[in-house]
Order: structure tokens, then sequence, then C-alpha cells
């Protein structure tokens, strides 16, 4: 399930940031795949549910959510 992403930071050099890349691959994968629920769709599409993406770094302490504007995390 994690293949795709898994091919898109292969090539970063820095394990920390490259482990953390695909832990914000996996939030980003899991909020598209709760859209394939017809419930869940149609429940976000009339507003009625919003879906978020966050990640978190214990070590660091940081809490990070994912803005599908722009397709990347901010800082919380």
């Amino acid at each position: 399930m994690l293949r795709p992403a898994w091919t898109e930071v292969a090539g970063i050099a820095e394990e920390t940031s490259r482990v953390h890349a695909l832990e914000k691959a996996a939030v980003v994968l899991s909020l598209r795949n709760l859209l394939t629920f017809p419930f869940v769709a149609k429940a976000v599409e009339a507003e009625e549910m919003t879906l978020h993406g966050l990640w978190t770094s214990m070590g660091e302490g940081s809490l990070e959510v994912y803005d599908p504007e722009t397709g990347g995390f901010v800082a919380l």
C-alpha cells in the first residue's frame, strides 16, 4: 500500500527525514482511503464531517496538520 510512497522518499539520504516523509505519506494515504467509503465521502461533501490528518514527532514534541491546499504539513 505504501510502496509508491516509498519509491518517492527512497532518495532522501538522511534516514530520519526519510522515515518522517514516509509517515506523512501514510497519513495522506489514510485520508484518501477514508474517502473511498461512500458514507464518509457523502458526509464530507455535505459538510457534515471534516477529515484532518495529523503527524507527530514524539522525540521532537512537534505536531503537524496536513494542509490539502498545499499538499504539505503545517506545524501547530
